[in-house]
């Protein structure tokens, strides 16, 4: 008897920890994707010369897709657009914050998120002028 419930107690914590595991570790993926995916749109951004608002679209859509609860509140970006001599300098500058709720049956567990991100780039004039035709 002892053996049977020593057994049932063992596959009982083996079977809340997996359910633990089946619930936030999507989230957790999903979390690191979207980090991810910022560190690549700052470097796009600040490559590109993308506006703030057009960054901040693109990351909301990405949240979307990753079907986290971001909303446009959650999004700061700070676009530095910084003429030189022959250069122009483009920072980019992205935090986005938030909360997921993840549903544990009698529980529910908030787990916060924070991603930052940030890219430098130096375009040469002729390049900014073959952009700026381009984008045109």
């Amino acid at each position: 008897m002892r053996i049977l419930l020593s057994r049932l107690l063992r596959w009982g914590v083996i079977l809340l920890v997996a359910y633990i595991a089946w619930k936030i570790v999507p989230v957790y993926s999903a979390a690191l994707r979207f980090d991810s995916y910022m560190s690549e749109l700052a470097r796009h951004g600040a490559a590109a010369g993308l506006p703030g608002p057009e960054i901040q679209e693109n990351a909301l859509w990405e949240a979307h897709q990753l079907n986290l609860p971001i909303g446009p509140e959650d999004i700061q970006i700070q676009v530095r657009a910084e003429q030189q001599l022959l250069s122009e300098e483009h920072l980019v500058l992205a935090r986005v914050a938030y909360q997921v709720p993840v549903d544990l049956g009698p529980r529910q567990v908030v787990l916060n998120f924070h991603a930052f991100a940030s890219a430098q780039a130096t375009v040469s004039s002729g390049e900014v002028r073959d952009l700026k035709k381009f984008v045109e």
